[in-house]
């Protein structure tokens, strides 16, 4: 798998900082069961979900931030698209993380029917979204 258009979208979303999970390009290539689906628009991708099936968590959803909000609905496809994924291979829960500086992605989230179920000391906040 060639990532480094994924590493590309990653960095100008955290300017300039590489972050990818702190996976190397190796591991990515080999881990079996994650799911990556990509938002392109002609050859410029416009965002990426990143699920790994056997923790049932979504550990990524990145959208370039002029595809973010208004009529795009970037955001809303790669969610979507991630649930039915994970549904059609039989997931029952899905689970993902909030940093606690990105609070204001919590609606979002809660718009499809996701839940808070634990906060951390930290405020970092696990959600899950039971099928």
């Amino acid at each position: 798998m060639n990532i480094e258009p994924i590493t590309e979208v990653t960095e100008e979303i955290f300017n300039g900082i590489q972050y990818i999970h702190n996976i190397s390009k190796e591991e990515l290539d080999y881990r079996d069961g994650d799911i990556f689906l990509i938002a392109k628009e002609q050859d410029l991708i416009l965002g990426y979900s990143h699920a790994r099936l056997s923790a049932s968590h979504i550990l990524a959803l990145y959208v370039l931030d002029k595809h973010r909000k208004g009529k795009s609905k970037v955001g809303s496809s790669l969610l979507s698209d991630t649930i039915e994924t994970l549904k059609n291979k039989g997931i029952n829960h899905i689970h993902l993380g909030v940093e606690p500086t990105n609070k204001g992605v919590i609606p979002f989230y809660e718009k499809y029917g996701f839940n808070i179920t634990s906060v951390g000391k930290t405020g970092f906040k696990t959600l899950t979204y039971n099928v």
